[in-house]
């Protein structure tokens, strides 16, 4: 897509935005997003790269997120592995497992970064607020910093010119040449803070429950039809949308595999596989809102967009508390992932059914 300068809405497998645009909005598997915006850019997927000017906000969510470039507003950002080198003039927001604010960040207002592994380097204009089970510092910080988590290291070229605050059970490692100009405060944990695996499952949850709700949007603002339907179907006919969901994730597979064997329809083949990480994002938002709406809807027909966004919500909290359950947790989510990609794919099949649909002549 590329934009003539109004709003761009853009949905696939891969997408790609290049141009000038006001606002963007893209969901995929694969989304690159190479935009000069006057307004806020929004995205969702499996694969997420940002590098462009942003006079607005950016939020994305997704599995890997890449974000660079230069951003007026503010920054937020939340999936399993994220690096970011972003240029904001706003505050920085991020969640992920595996958390990268690279060297060539600039975020001129204030940080806040949690995950399972962080490192922070580049330059922070204001607070900095992080929290890592392995947590790395080695950024120019004008503000204070915070640090909490497991383990925690200094880097060499630190600079904090306000004070340092370390929460942590084990002794921070200040590596020589880091420069704190303020106080060095190290303070023990209270005893919750040793159930410390529970704090990063909470951290990863959060930031799945969000791209949870962004993904949602995102579905309600490009198909609220689509997206409603399928939310239905799980709310009313669960079982069968399950079936249908563990036909997709098998079936989808083969014919992709089996199209990349004949090597002449690789391309269409690894297209084939790129839709299923899209059903499958898609899947967990409608099996949020579908399952929160089977639980505290009562009413029969259809419960309209903004009760479905109201169950979203919901929805997305109460899948990441039953991920939390030990063991059945995890499994009871996968049900739920398979119960909304099944809810989905009917739905859009039924869609394409009827646009096939003419008149006889």
């Amino acid at each position: 897509v590329t934009g003539d300068g109004g709003p761009v809405k853009a949905a696939g497998a891969s997408v790609t935005v290049v141009g000038n645009a006001t606002t963007v909005k893209a969901a995929g598997a694969i989304v690159d997003i190479g935009v000069t915006a006057t307004g806020d850019v929004d995205a969702a997927g499996a694969q997420i790269n940002i590098n462009g000017v942003i006079s607005g906000n950016v939020h994305a969510a997704g599995a890997t997120l890449d974000v660079r470039g230069q951003v007026t507003g503010d920054v937020d950002l939340a999936g399993a592995v994220i690096n970011s080198n972003v240029q904001t003039q706003g505050k920085m927001r991020a969640g992920a497992a595996s958390l990268t604010v690279g060297p060539a960040s600039e975020i001129h207002g204030s940080l806040q970064a949690g995950g399972a592994v962080v490192s922070i380097s580049g330059h922070i204009g204001g607070k900095v607020e992080a929290l890592g089970g392995l947590l790395t510092f080695d950024a120019q910080a004008d503000g204070p910093v915070e640090l909490s988590g497991d383990r925690i290291v200094v880097g060499p070229n630190a600079r904090v010119a306000g004070d340092l605050t370390i929460r942590s059970r084990h002794d921070p490692k200040i590596e020589s040449g880091a420069v704190i100009s303020g106080t060095v405060n190290t303070i023990a944990p209270p005893t919750w803070w040793q159930v410390t695996p529970w704090m990063w499952m909470l951290v990863i949850g959060t930031a799945i429950a969000a791209g949870t709700v962004l993904t949602g949007i995102v579905l309600l603002l490009f198909g609220g039809r689509v997206f409603m339907a399928a939310t239905e179907h799980v709310r009313h006919r669960p079982l069968s949308s399950f079936l249908f969901g563990v036909l997709a994730l098998v079936v989808i597979p083969f014919i992709g595999a089996l199209l990349v064997a004949t090597v002449v329809g690789i391309t269409i083949g690894l297209a084939v596989f790129l839709m299923l990480p899209l059903l499958i994002i898609g899947g967990h938002a409608v099996a949020a809102a579908g399952i929160a709406s089977g639980l505290l809807v009562r009413r029969n027909g259809e419960i309209g967009a903004l009760l479905g966004f109201v169950m979203l919500v919901a929805g997305a909290i109460l899948l990441v508390a039953i991920g939390l359950i030990p063991w059945v947790g995890p499994a009871l989510v996968g049900i739920a992932i398979v119960l909304g990609t099944g809810a989905f794919v009917r739905t859009l099949g039924a869609r394409i059914r009827r646009a096939d649909v003419r008149p006889a002549v």
